[in-house]
């Protein structure tokens, strides 16, 4: 299932991000989550995946910032 997928995979490297928030780890932690999100067909962790990459790569730290803390809500809503 996703959720167990999102938190024995991802949550780890999430926190590990969520120290410094860069914006090039950001993108990449984007791109494997929207990966996962096609593989599975989870509407809910594509978009928020596609709004983080989007937030990245324009440098748009704020709302990249905002877009990233959401990762938990995300896991317990797929």
């Amino acid at each position: 299932e996703i959720k167990e997928i999102l938190k024995e995979k991802y949550y780890s490297e999430w926190k590990e991000i969520e120290k410094f928030v860069l914006g090039n780890e950001v993108e990449e932690f984007a791109r494997k989550l929207k990966k996962e999100a096609e593989e599975y067909n989870s509407k809910e962790l594509y978009e928020y995946a596609e709004k983080l990459m989007n937030y990245a790569m324009d440098f748009d730290i704020e709302k990249m910032e905002q877009q990233f803390k959401m990762f938990e809500k995300i896991i317990s809503e797929v």
